[in-house]
């Protein structure tokens, strides 16, 4: 199933957003629309932006297959018309923690 990724930094902000801007006792969903992946594709993704010399090597041995694809359908319309938008693409976030393993490992 695909799922949303929000990196830290825009999640944070818009926590600080609900703090300043958002209606007492209304909930709102923090989710960047634009990262829906699923796992499988995730791995594909990966490789292809940052490791293009590797494989990704589905074993499906003893019948083990995927759940049905869905998609997790989190609208942030609401915490969007506050005005926050989030900053870091699926690229971008990824590519950020590389580099954080790079200095920190």
């Amino acid at each position: 199933s695909a799922k949303p990724y929000c990196y830290t930094i825009d999640a944070v902000n818009a926590l600080f957003y609900l703090l300043l801007m958002g209606l007492p006792g209304e909930a709102y969903n923090v989710a960047n629309s634009s990262s829906y992946i699923s796992i499988r594709d995730l791995a594909s993704f990966l490789v292809k932006e940052f490791s293009p010399n590797l494989n990704v090597k589905i074993d499906l041995k003893d019948n083990m297959g995927y759940a049905p694809t869905t998609k997790l359908n989190m609208s942030a319309t609401k915490l969007e018309s506050l005005g926050w938008k989030p900053i870091y693409n699926l690229r971008e976030m990824f590519n950020q923690l590389i580099e954080y393993y790079k200095v920190y490992k």
